[in-house]
């Protein structure tokens, strides 16, 4: 194909520069060889005329009784004809076989005839070009309709990797399309058939070449703006490239955005994730309060019973001392005369408050008001303050998780059936909103429990 294309730029460009010199060049190559050619001027039976009806030439033959002159005269070789008048060429054309045989057999056989010249060559080259538009202009109708495709599912609900396979498949419908305009550009912008050799048809290629050979510069420039003509059927090649243009950059544009929507799903995703951590921080806190209701309510019960024992024991040491105290000063009494009264005064006030303090009930609690009730109650006002806290930083979480949720339905709802993990995640948030609701329940149970305890602490205080 590359030899054929080159031998006919080089054919092209030698014609082009002999034209300069002699515009029926071809036809003189042809002249010298008239006297090997078969004429048919000396036995014409039927007298033959050629004239042209809407751009096409006509052999006419009328049937005689005697042999006549014919006007023209008609040379010639394979199936070349040449057709000349008073020695001026008429046409140089290649026809059939059948229309070389049927002109032979009109004239031998004295018969009527009209007989249109159609040049082979040409005829080639027009019907190859014709199949050839035809089939760029169904491919680019096709393009066309795959563009619109594109167009339709190139939009921004779709994953980021599928506008990748769609950005694939515009490539290629742009190579496609790529290669028609070229087609279409040599056709409507070229003269002299320059560039046919890349349309990639042997037989359009060869006949070019063959036609250029016998015709004239105006005959083949006349052939060349009809091609031009048949070129403007593919014309539809314009419009689709506009739209292809525009498809690409939508596809760009679409990919941005899929891009930052993914980049932005991933960092919600990432805040959602950080809700569990503050979930499990609350979790732990109300479990501390929780511990420190449980334990108490083991301390205000051993409180209850130390109400009873605790003091007691303490209480009869001192009556067992105070008791010998008194039995020590009567003891004493007699070895130390002079100092008998003081002494005993001073041991039996001893001894008596002491036995009064151990029946005395009231002091058992006062004793055990001071050293540990009072301890509880700072510490059950402290918790009650954590849970008042803890509450007021649940009731803020919940808050903000609900408006997360908001944002993110109103972010990337739309784009659900393509974001991987989004039902996972609104799960996820709806699960943490419930826990938390339950642990605020629990908050409340324990803030009541607590001041149930410290209402009980207080009457023991009394």
């Amino acid at each position: 194909m590359s030899n054929i294309g080159s031998d006919f730029y080089r054919h092209l460009i030698r014609r082009k520069k002999e034209r300069l010199k002699k515009n029926d060049i071809v036809t003189s190559k042809y002249q010298s060889n008239v006297t090997n050619n078969l004429s048919f001027k000396d036995s014409l039976v039927s007298k033959v005329d050629i004239e042209k009806e809407n751009n096409n030439y006509i052999l006419k033959g009328k049937k005689v009784d005697k042999i006549e002159e014919s006007p023209i005269s008609i040379v010639k070789e394979n199936n070349l004809l040449k057709i000349s008048k008073k020695d001026d060429v008429i046409l140089k054309t290649k026809v059939q076989k059948s229309i070389l045989e049927e002109l032979e057999e009109g004239i031998k056989n004295n018969k009527k005839f009209d007989i249109k010249l159609e040049d082979i060559n040409e005829k080639n080259i027009k019907n190859e070009l014709n199949k050839i538009i035809e089939k760029d202009k169904k491919e680019v109708l096709n393009i066309n309709e795959e563009i619109l495709k594109i167009d339709k599912k190139a939009n921004i609900y779709q994953k980021s990797e599928y506008i990748d396979e769609l950005k694939i498949k515009l490539e290629n419908v742009k190579k496609r399309l790529s290669e028609i305009r070229k087609h279409y550009e040599i056709i409507s912008d070229y003269y002299d058939f320059k560039g046919y050799s890349n349309l990639n048809n042997t037989l359009l290629i060869n006949s070019i070449e063959d036609y250029s050979f016998y015709k004239n510069a105006d005959e083949i420039d006349e052939l060349v703006m009809n091609c031009k003509k048949e070129s403007e059927k593919l014309s539809v090649i314009i419009d689709v490239t506009d739209k292809c243009i525009k498809e690409d950059k939508k596809i760009l544009e679409v990919k941005k955005y899929t891009l930052k929507r993914d980049e932005d799903f991933l960092l919600q995703k990432e805040k959602i994730s950080l809700i569990d951590e503050g979930y499990e921080k609350i979790n732990q806190n109300i479990k501390t309060q929780d511990e420190f209701l449980k334990n108490l309510n083991k301390d205000i019960s051993y409180l209850e019973d130390e109400l009873s024992n605790f003091r007691l024991f303490d209480a009869s040491k001192s009556l067992f001392n105070n008791m010998f105290r008194i039995g020590l000063c009567t003891n004493l009494m007699p070895l130390f005369p002079s100092f008998r009264l003081l002494f005993q005064v001073i041991i039996l006030k001893s001894a008596t408050d002491g036995i009064r303090n151990f029946f005395n009930p009231a002091f058992k609690k006062e004793i055990i008001t001071k050293k540990v009730i009072k301890d509880y109650i700072n510490m059950i006002y402290e918790n009650k303050n954590n849970i008042d806290l803890l509450t007021k930083n649940l009731d803020g979480s919940i808050s903000n998780i609900v408006e997360i949720r908001k944002e993110y339905i109103s972010k990337f709802g739309k784009f659900s059936d393509v974001l991987d993990d989004y039902d996972v995640y609104l799960k996820k948030m709806d699960l943490t909103i419930n826990k938390l609701n339950d642990k605020k329940e629990e908050l409340v149970k324990i803030k009541k429990e607590l001041n149930n305890k410290e209402q009980k602490v207080l009457e023991l205080k009394k």
